[in-house]
């Protein structure tokens, strides 16, 4: 009966209870959980079952489990390492320190002085020992606080003397924070997570690394025990500071895992996916548009095309937003022939037509001004293919009123359009009143759909 009685005890709610309260909630799980495949927990069950059997545990000629507990709580105390033959690594900072204050009584209880002291000064260094397993910078700790040969200066050092060290050196490493307790939260990602970038090109990305502790309270670590690592660093390379770096290599879709460690513990991992497409390269088509090979245009830059001839303020307007829209549409079509992406060219379609027309509005909405200089840094805002809406200024290019027999000449004043701005220009009639025309240049127009291609 009393052996039955034992072996519920081994696996029961007390036991474990108890192992709770006076050691950790962790090691109670351990031993539980894993010490029954030990031969440290086979011996001390042994043990148990022969006192039981010859009532060391009884009261009033009873089996009394709580003495029994008491018993088994204490030999797993003074044996507490064995249960880790793998050594204590793994454990967090706090049940480290648990076990040593254990493993410290433990040694104390050794009626031998010299057995006693060679208890402790083992304690001191597999405590040690995990702590310097845990990562690089917790290495660095121990060995600041004891030498490089830690083991070998510790067995030199009286108890009293390796516990003023010890003190301090758990100190240390509580306000380090473990790496192994670390959560890198979801926001040092920002925006990375599926990239597009053109065959050749780069796209640059920041992490900025922040964490949280086991408790998920925000912990501060300081740059130089953080680093980064790529999976494939032909698709992506992260720098010292967390500035990735995302390379265009041949066309398709592939992945690759950003990786932050803290102390050479891995604390957080980003799957990233790149689709790599054909870049545009305006330069390079050699189909005609408007009398010149587009590669022409873009290099050169010196046409302007009519988007509106002399008409009143509002139907200038509508006129050149027309023609804004067939222009990039003839484009579209000349790219879609030169083998470029389909579905990138109607985005980068959209967002050229919706940045010009909103900026045509917005020279529109300020209304006829004879004083030309107001019509400059007008400011308009676009919403691209993705619904995000984007503030620009007009940089707007205009000329002084102007003869109608000028307005025919190809390329009028197009030198004169700053091939940074938006490309657009106005000129007033110098014959009839009230009236108005639009000129672009193709090769702002060229450059704004070549970025927006690149760049959805």
């Amino acid at each position: 009966e009393k052996n039955i009685q034992m072996q519920e005890l081994f696996t029961g709610e007390d036991f474990y209870n108890a192992l709770k309260t006076n050691i950790s909630d962790s090691i109670a799980d351990t031993v539980i959980n894993d010490g029954k495949y030990l031969t440290v927990m086979k011996e001390i069950q042994t043990e148990a079952l022969e006192k039981a059997q010859n009532g060391d545990f009884d009261v009033n000629g009873a089996l009394d489990t709580q003495t029994a507990v008491n018993w088994l709580v204490e030999q797993v105390s003074i044996r507490l390492a064995e249960f880790y033959p793998n050594g204590f690594g793994d454990m967090s900072l706090d049940e480290l320190n648990v076990m040593y204050d254990k493993l410290v009584e433990s040694a104390d209880k050794q009626a031998d002085t010299d057995k006693q002291l060679e208890a402790r000064q083992e304690a001191a260094i597999q405590y040690c020992n995990a702590l310097a397993e845990k990562s690089t910078k917790f290495a660095e700790i121990v060995k600041a606080a004891f030498g490089d040969n830690y083991a070998s200066e510790i067995g030199k050092m009286l108890p009293s003397e390796i516990d003023k060290i010890i003190e301090e050196l758990q100190v240390e490493a509580a306000e380090l924070g473990d790496a192994n307790e670390l959560t890198l939260t979801d926001s040092s990602w920002g925006n990375i997570s599926n990239i597009a970038v053109g065959t050749g090109a780069t796209k640059a990305f920041s992490i900025t690394p922040s964490f949280t502790d086991k408790d998920g309270v925000s912990k501060l670590i300081t740059s130089d025990r953080i680093t980064y690592k790529s999976s494939n660093t032909d698709l992506i390379s992260v720098d010292n500071s967390g500035n990735i770096t995302v390379k265009g290599s041949a066309a398709g879709t592939f992945t690759a895992n950003v990786t932050v460690l803290v102390d050479g513990v891995e604390v957080g991992e980003k799957t990233i996916t790149i689709e790599c497409f054909k870049q545009l390269d305006c330069a390079s088509v050699s189909t005609n548009f408007e009398g010149k090979p587009l590669s022409e245009h873009f290099t050169n830059g010196n046409t302007a095309i009519c988007l509106s001839g002399f008409s009143t303020w509002d139907t200038a307007k509508n006129n050149a937003k027309g023609s804004i829209t067939n222009y990039v549409n003839r484009i579209v079509d000349i790219l879609k022939n030169a083998g470029y992406d389909v579905t990138r060219l109607q985005k980068a379609a959209t967002n050229t037509i919706n940045y010009y027309t909103a900026c045509i509005d917005a020279i529109y909405d300020h209304g006829a001004d004879s004083n030309y200089e107001n019509y400059n840094n007008l400011q308009f805002s676009y919403v691209d293919v993705y619904g995000q809406t984007w503030n620009e200024d007009t940089k707007f290019s205009q000329k002084t009123k102007k003869r109608e027999k000028d307005a025919g000449r190809t390329g009028v004043g197009a030198e004169t359009i700053d091939h940074n701005s938006t490309g657009i220009r106005m000129n007033e009639s110098y014959a009839k009143t009230n009236t108005y025309e639009y000129y672009l240049n193709v090769g702002v127009l060229l450059e704004k759909f070549q970025y927006f291609f690149n760049n959805i």
